[in-house]
């Protein structure tokens, strides 16, 4: 089989199942991590609100009226024991009710055994459920060659 077309194949059926939102009646939603656990850990996480000036206005999800874009930002390791090609980091995002609101993902093209990685993902005004936004979950997916 075509390695491209497997790799292709595998990404899709995580983002299939990133969007999906399959099984969440059954688990707790909110500072969830799922998926290849066994493979990446994820060391720190940070969740900051800022204004339309790029102005810091608080820790966390800010509902006053001044928010315009969030930023993750967070640090993740590979603890399989070797290289990893690929580590796809999907965010869901959902409000108080645990209604599902949107998802972004972020790739770390390489990340050698041991070492970590960063991620710096935008959550701005005009995306789904921007406005209403209270939880999130990490999904971890990993692809070695």
């Amino acid at each position: 089989m075509n390695k491209q077309f497997l790799v292709f194949a595998i990404v899709f059926l995580f983002l299939a199942l990133l969007f999906s939102g399959c099984g969440e009646n059954n688990r707790k939603i909110g500072d969830q991590v799922i998926g290849d656990t066994d493979k990446v850990e994820l060391v720190s996480y940070s969740i900051k609100a800022y204004n339309k000036d790029n102005e810091l206005i608080g820790d966390g999800f800010v509902h006053n009226g001044n928010e315009y874009l969030y930023k993750f930002n967070g640090t993740v390791k590979n603890i399989i024991g070797g290289l990893l090609d690929r580590v796809y980091i999907g965010f869901r995002l959902y409000d108080k009710y645990d209604n599902f609101l949107h998802s972004k993902i972020y790739l770390i093209p390489r990340l050698e055994y041991n070492n970590t990685g960063e991620f710096n993902v935008n959550y701005v005004f005009d995306e789904p459920g921007f406005y209403t936004v209270e939880k999130i979950d990490f999904y971890f997916f990993v692809i070695v060659e």
